[in-house]
């Protein structure tokens, strides 16, 4: 049965849906305490136990400078992500602020240069730049409980200045809610460039690539539809998009079965194939867990995740 399948995937890869994606891998890469990036990317390069061959990766996602400084990270195999109120354990623009007021009055500006400095000062340059996870829903952007119109963008257009000024090219891009992948006012902000007397020109206050969190979807039509809603494929300024398949059991089906597991993520392998023309850059997988990719309980999950990922990099 197994080899019927690798047999079905194989075929299915060779038809061309996989051809616009460069990059595949894990968030959180340094997300557990007590295991070392270099740890982590071991697992998803064996994933041990599992009856598998393994996982290649080119980008997964790291949150400290310690992290991308790691032989994980080598060769513009990591992507960084920067953060907005969370802790000072992570690259972040204002630790534990959590109202936009706040966040600006802890130099929340001033910080985004200096990160961006450390970024292109550590050892290993990054693939790219993942800028403040969920940022419409993020308190640290907010007054009120309410998002303060235009504050990502504005961040964004600082951290294309500043990455300009460190010399440093990379793609910047962020993962948006389900919600606010639906609101109008969001998506209008990911689509426009913000108004020249917030974003001085040339300097572009919009994303490269944008993203989805929805662990629900069942369906290569839900993911398209959901996605070109908010950078339609059709328009070349859209960003292109990033796909987050469910791969860890904290936002997976409880309990959590092999089939249950596989199907949550087989519609992200699906879309490439129901949509080959989608402007889908990348896979980032949600996240580093190896409860799911280094344990003999999900062998056909395993099973995909590998093929996914020997199928999608080089």
């Amino acid at each position: 049965m197994m080899a019927m399948l690798a047999l079905t995937w194989c075929v299915l890869a060779k038809a061309g849906g996989t051809a616009g994606v460069q990059y595949y891998g894990y968030d959180w890469l340094d997300g557990i305490n007590g295991t070392s990036v270099e740890t982590a990317l071991n697992d998803i390069t064996t994933m041990p136990n599992t009856g598998t061959s393994g996982s290649r990766t080119n980008m997964n996602v790291v949150h400290t400078i310690d992290s991308l400084n790691s032989a994980a990270c080598t060769n513009k195999r990591c992507a960084v992500g920067v953060s907005a109120g969370s802790n000072a354990v992570w690259l972040d623009i204002c630790p534990d602020r959590t109202s936009n007021s706040d966040c600006t009055g802890a130099n929340s500006w001033s910080n985004i240069w200096n990160i961006v400095n450390r970024i292109a000062h550590a050892a290993n340059a990054p693939a790219a730049i993942y800028f403040i996870d969920e940022p419409f829903n993020n308190s640290a952007l907010q007054s009120n409980g309410q998002y303060v119109a235009w504050q990502y963008p504005s961040y964004v257009c600082t951290l294309r200045q500043a990455m300009a000024a460190n010399n440093l090219n990379v793609p910047v891009y962020t993962i948006l809610t389900t919600s606010s992948a639906a609101n109008p006012a969001d998506i209008n902000e990911i689509r426009t460039q913000m108004p020249v007397t917030g974003c001085a020109t040339p300097t572009s206050s919009r994303l490269d690539w944008v993203g989805i969190d929805n662990y629900t979807w069942t369906s290569s039509d839900q993911i398209y539809n959901a996605y070109n809603n908010v950078a339609p494929a059709t328009d070349p300024q859209s960003p292109k998009w990033i796909i987050v398949p469910p791969t860890s059991l904290t936002v997976l089906p409880s309990p959590p079965t092999d089939a249950a597991i596989k199907n949550h993520i087989q519609p992200y392998w699906d879309v490439l194939f129901a949509y080959p023309n989608a402007p889908i850059i990348g896979v980032m997988n949600f996240r580093f867990d190896p409860e799911v990719i280094a344990t003999s309980k999900y062998p056909a999950t395993a099973a995909l995740l590998s093929f996914m990922g020997n199928s999608l990099t080089k």
